[in-house]
């Protein structure tokens, strides 16, 4: 009797960490969905192209120090001004 009393809380202790072990993959998942909700505010949205010069436009200051600098790099003086605005 004894034997069966251990072989039952050993089952039990078992099936507990097996559920444990299921619901803390279901908990992952759901923080997962909620973290790329969050991550991304289009995230239900189609896709939309951003072009080809995102990534230069975004951080453009960046862009140019770069670009200046290999250019000296090459043995190139770099004086830039920006171009003014075409009238509309």
């Amino acid at each position: 009797m004894m034997e069966q009393q251990h072989m039952d809380r050993a089952r039990l202790a078992q099936l507990e960490q097996r559920v444990q072990v299921l619901e803390d993959v279901n908990a992952i998942r759901h923080l997962k969905a909620r973290y790329a909700a969050y991550c991304d505010e289009q995230y239900n949205k189609p896709y939309c192209e951003l072009g080809a010069n995102y990534f230069d436009e975004r951080r453009r200051h960046y862009t140019v120090d770069r670009l200046a600098s290999r250019l000296e790099r090459l043995g190139y003086w770099v004086h830039l001004e920006p171009v003014a605005a075409a009238a509309a």
